[in-house]
C-alpha cells in the first residue's frame, strides 16, 4: 500500500534573509520582486500555461525570473503546480506534498489538497504523498529551488493555491509519467512551473555555448532528446525533469508555442564574475501552434533590441559599440603611460555616431587582476565628456590611486577593466528603499564622506543593511551611522560593463 503522509503543517522559509536568496522583510521582498516585474516585459495578451523560472539568489536571477512571472502578473489561476529538482537529498520518487501550507515572509500559500490527491493517484508508485525534499532533515540542507517561485507568485498573482512537488527520480520515463498526471488535471485556471537553472561553473563565453543548444532543444520541445542529452552531459540543466515534464504536459493539452523570453547568466550581474557562470532561462508555453518563423536567434536578436532600448541606469542609452569605445579608450590611456608610445595592439571602433560618448556624467574605472581589485578611482560630477574623462580617470586607477603602486608593463597584460558610469544622485530618508544589485550609495555626515559602487554589494554578499554599513566605514564612520539624524544618505543607479 502507497504510503501517505499528510503533515497538515505550515513549511516555513528556509531560505530568506542576509544568508539566504532573497530578503526576509516583507516590504523589501514585495519591493524587490515588484521591481523586477517593472524592468520586464508583456510578450503577448495570452495566457501561458506554464513557465521556465530559474532558482538562483534574487541578485543573480531574479531579473530573468521577473520576465517569466511579468507574462502572468495579475492574471488569475486558482492553483499552480511547482516541479523542482531536489539539488539536497536523493530518493527515488516524485514527492508531493499533500497538505498543509508553504509560507514566505509574504504570507502562507494553501496546498491545493484535490489536486494534489489526484496527481498522486495518477502516479502510481511513483508518486508518494511526502515530505521528503519539502521540509528540512536533519543534517540536510532545506531545498531552495520552490521556495524561491514563490514570492513572484505571491505579488504577480495574490491569492492562489499550491500544489509543491519535489522530483528524486531522474530519467525520460518520470518525466513522461509525470508529464501524463499533469495533463490530466490541466485546466485554464491551472499554471505550471518548472524551477530549473542552466549550465553551471563554466567560463562566461562557454556558458552562453552551452545554454544556446540547450534553448534550441526547449524551443523545438524535443522532449526526449532534451532529457537524455543532459544524462548525457550534452546540455546542462538541473532542473532537466522539471522542464522536460513540464514540455509534455503542454504537448499533451495542445500547447505547443514556447516563447524564450529571457536568458543571462551570473556573469551579467553588476559586477559578476566571468570565469564561473551559472545560466538563467525565463520562458513560457502558449496554447495553440509554435510560430515557426521565430527561431532562437531571432529571439536573441529581439533581447539585445530591447536592451538597447530601454533606459539604462545611468539614464543614458550607451550601445554595446559605445561601451566597447569607451573600455578600449581607457586601455589605451593606461598603455600609452606605460609604454610612453601610442597603443598599436588594439584599434578603437568606428562609430557611425557618438550618441553618449558627448554626454557628461559621473564615471568611475575599476582595474582588476585574477579577479582582484588593483585600483579602482572616479569623479562623480564631471566637465568632460564620457569619451575625454574615462581616460583620465583610467589613468588615475592605473597609476595615483594611493592603495597601490603605479600599474607596471608586466601587469597591464593581466589587468582588466571595469567602467561604471553613474546615474544622478538622490537623497533618501528611507533606507529600505536601498535595493541591493540595483543602487549604489553615497553617505555624507559633516566633512565625512563615502561611496561604494553597486557591484560592491554583490561582491561582497551583502544585504541591505551590511551594505550600508560597508559604505559608513567607506566614510569613515562607524557602522551604524547610517541611522544618525545627521546623516545623508544618497543613491544611485548605474551602467556597469567591463571586458570578458
Amino acid at each position: 500500500m502507497k504510503k501517505k503522509e499528510r503533515t497538515g503543517q505550515l513549511r516555513h522559509p528556509t531560505v530568506a534573509g542576509p544568508s539566504g536568496f532573497y530578503p526576509s522583510d516583507q516590504y523589501e521582498l514585495k519591493e524587490l520582486v515588484s521591481t523586477y516585474l517593472k524592468q520586464a516585459k508583456l510578450k503577448t495578451d495570452k495566457a501561458p500555461v506554464g513557465l521556465i523560472a530559474p532558482h538562483a539568489g534574487y541578485v543573480y536571477s531574479g531579473p530573468v525570473a521577473g520576465w517569466a512571472y511579468k507574462q502572468v502578473q495579475d492574471r488569475s489561476y486558482r492553483t499552480v503546480v511547482i516541479l523542482a529538482p531536489s539539488h539536497m537529498t536523493y530518493f527515488p520518487f516524485v514527492s508531493i506534498m499533500q497538505s498543509g501550507s508553504y509560507g514566505t515572509p509574504l504570507g502562507e500559500v494553501p496546498i491545493d489538497e484535490d489536486m494534489a490527491d489526484k496527481l498522486i493517484k495518477e502516479g502510481g508508485d511513483l508518486f508518494q504523498a511526502s515530505y521528503k525534499g519539502h521540509l528540512s532533515e536533519v543534517g540536510t540542507p532545506a531545498e531552495h529551488s520552490l521556495e524561491v517561485q514563490l514570492p513572484f507568485l505571491q505579488v504577480a498573482l495574490g491569492e492562489f493555491k499550491l500544489v509543491p512537488i519535489v522530483v528524486g527520480a531522474s530519467g525520460y520515463d518520470v518525466s513522461l509519467a509525470l508529464g501524463k498526471a499533469l495533463a490530466k488535471v490541466m485546466q485554464d485556471d491551472v499554471l505550471i512551473v518548472a524551477s530549473s537553472d542552466l549550465s553551471h561553473y563554466h567560463s562566461y563565453e562557454e556558458a552562453y555555448r552551452l545554454d544556446g543548444e540547450i534553448i534550441e532543444v526547449i524551443k523545438r520541445m524535443d522532449t526526449r532528446r532534451l532529457s537524455e542529452g543532459c544524462q548525457r552531459r550534452e546540455y546542462e540543466a538541473c532542473g532537466a525533469v522539471p522542464i522536460v515534464s513540464l514540455l509534455i504536459a503542454a504537448d499533451l493539452c495542445q500547447a505547443h508555442n514556447v516563447e524564450i523570453l529571457r536568458h543571462k547568466t551570473s556573469g551579467d550581474v553588476p559586477g559578476g564574475m566571468k570565469n564561473q557562470v551559472v545560466g538563467y532561462l525565463a520562458a513560457a508555453i502558449y496554447p495553440g501552434e509554435a510560430n515557426n518563423n521565430e527561431t532562437i536567434t531571432s529571439s536573441m536578436e529581439q533581447e539585445k533590441k530591447d536592451d538597447n532600448e530601454s533606459i539604462s541606469g545611468s539614464g543614458l542609452t550607451i550601445t554595446d559599440e559605445e561601451k566597447e569605445y569607451l573600455l578600449l579608450s581607457a586601455y589605451q590611456a593606461v598603455s600609452e603611460r606605460v609604454s610612453k608610445k601610442s597603443a598599436q595592439d588594439k584599434e578603437l571602433p568606428s562609430l557611425k555616431q557618438r550618441g553618449s560618448l558627448d554626454e557628461q556624467r559621473g564615471l568611475f574605472v575599476t582595474l582588476k587582476i585574477g579577479g582582484q581589485l588593483r585600483g579602482c578611482i572616479g569623479n562623480l560630477t564631471a566637465t568632460l565628456p564620457l569619451s575625454e574623462l574615462v581616460k583620465k580617470i583610467a589613468c588615475q586607477s592605473a597609476f595615483e590611486d594611493p592603495r597601490f603602486p603605479p600599474l607596471n608593463a608586466r601587469e597591464l597584460k593581466q589587468v582588466s577593466f571595469e567602467i561604471t558610469v553613474l546615474g544622478d544622485m538622490i537623497e533618501t530618508k528611507a533606507p529600505e528603499e536601498v535595493i541591493v544589485g540595483k543602487h549604489g550609495l553615497m553617505i555624507k555626515q559633516g566633512f565625512y564622506q563615502g561611496l561604494l559602487l553597486p557591484q560592491v554589494a554583490v561582491e561582497q554578499g551583502w544585504n541591505r543593511e551590511q551594505f550600508l554599513d560597508g559604505t559608513c566605514r567607506k566614510a569613515g564612520l562607524m557602522p551604524g551611522a547610517w541611522k544618525d539624524k545627521n546623516t545623508q544618505v544618497f543613491i544611485f543607479t548605474a551602467d556597469v560593463f567591463g571586458e570578458s
